[in-house]
């Protein structure tokens, strides 16, 4: 005796159709959520990339102590800076802690560095430290010229514990000491000066770079305030300082 017969599906046009939409359907639904997966990913990666166009696969983090001339007082916008166009030229990602009216011992004022305390160089030494940086850049002094003249040794004492500072708590970094530079004559307390900083740079064992010889700035490459220069007075600077890198 033969059981129930089982009910059969008519494959009519209807029903193959809505097989085939249903079908299509799922795979639709599939290239979705692939195409969802694949573009989150994408997202990732880019979060997580580099975030400056300054810093390269091998890049070096520079960090920058000085005054107004570090700051790009006089210079048409940040990216004319000497700091700006050294960084660029050998892909760092710079940490600029030039400030205003101040030097070596000079702090100077709040209005003229824009914080509520000046630091002197001295007391930028533990930031520059903080930063693990493999670069050093120490650029300045004109700060300094008038306490040079009335207090010697006072100004030589800080020279030379900012270099000895930073060697200590950077002993392994490439320390650039930047000499002074003048809108004016190269008078002979400002060699005096120079040469002092040239000093406590051997000693620190770093890199010396004079900004007064031969002079770089020229009359064309002073500000209208007459004490800072031009965009093409920074960039005579950064090449002053480039030569010097590529040594």
């Amino acid at each position: 005796m033969s059981g129930p017969s089982r009910p059969r599906i008519r494959f009519t046009p209807t029903v193959g159709a809505a097989l085939v939409f249903g079908a299509l359907g799922l795979l639709t639904v599939l290239a979705i959520v692939l195409a969802t997966l694949a573009l989150i990913s994408g997202e990732t990666a880019k979060a997580t990339g580099p975030r400056s166009t300054i810093r390269t696969t091998n890049s070096t983090d520079a960090v920058f102590i000085g005054d107004s001339y570090t700051q790009g007082a006089g210079a048409s916008g940040p990216a004319t800076r000497w700091v700006t166009l050294v960084s660029l030229k050998e892909g760092w990602e710079p940490q600029n802690l030039g400030r205003s009216g101040t030097g070596y011992l000079s702090s100077g004022t709040p209005t003229e560095c824009g914080q509520v305390r000046c630091l002197n160089f001295v007391e930028m030494v533990p930031l520059a430290i903080a930063a693990k940086p493999e670069v050093v850049f120490v650029s300045g002094g004109q700060s300094d010229f008038e306490l040079f003249l009335k207090d010697r040794a006072s100004v030589l004492t800080a020279i030379d514990t900012t270099f000895a500072s930073l060697r200590t708590g950077l002993p392994d970094a490439h320390i650039y000491a930047i000499g002074p530079s003048t809108t004016g004559a190269v008078s002979k307390p400002i060699v005096e000066f120079d040469s002092a900083v040239r000093a406590a740079a051997a000693r620190a064992g770093a890199t010396y770079v004079s900004l007064i010889e031969p002079n770089v700035i020229k009359p064309t490459f002073i500000a209208a305030d007459r004490a800072h220069v031009n965009d093409a007075g920074y960039s005579a600077i950064a090449a002053r300082i480039e030569e010097a890198i590529k040594k």
